[in-house]
């Protein structure tokens, strides 16, 4: 049996991948664009997911692709509802022709990275995991009009019902 399922963050439901605009970054759209036409995302042009079920565990491949909509480079942090026993164990990020590629690290030298990365101007990412429910990937320098491509793989244990498993994807 499969379910639909959504989490919140600060009270508005996370359904599917979103990719939005860091609030730094998002102030300056809306004092460059429309107030009537800025947005808080990227827009989301397509979803892929590849599902493999092996007895109660799932693995899952998911492909989303999205476009910058503005003519600034931009911080933004992609979110990623999963099931809370979900572990993320494979993650990248195409920004036109750059692939970023997940690396594991200690949280305080990640973020010294990151934010090196991001004083210099140079594209860079970081994966937090926000609570068990929600994943989010920090993304710097996004070029105008460019497209990401968000790739991530995570595993988790099927719930069982009786003689059912239950699979939910976001």
């Amino acid at each position: 049996a499969a379910l639909a399922d959504y989490v919140t963050i600060d009270g508005k439901p996370v359904t599917q991948g979103q990719m939005l605009i860091a609030s730094a970054s998002l102030d300056k759209v809306q004092t460059t664009s429309s107030p009537s036409t800025a947005t808080d995302q990227f827009i989301l042009h397509k979803t892929e997911a590849e599902v493999e079920i092996t007895g109660v565990v799932a693995r899952v491949r998911l492909r989303q692709v999205f476009e910058n909509p503005y003519d600034e480079r931009l911080e933004t942090i992609y979110v990623f509802p999963m099931p809370e026993n979900a572990a993320v164990d494979a993650y990248s990020f195409r920004i036109g022709e750059k692939v970023i590629k997940g690396v594991v690290k200690e949280k305080e030298q990640a973020r010294k990275e990151y934010e090196q990365a991001k004083q210099k101007g140079r594209k860079a990412g970081l994966l937090e995991q926000e609570r068990p429910d929600i994943f989010t990937q920090s993304l710097v320098n996004i070029p105008p009009r460019a497209t990401v491509v968000a790739n991530i793989e995570y595993v988790h244990t099927l719930k069982i019902d009786g003689a059912n498993y239950l699979f939910s994807f976001p």
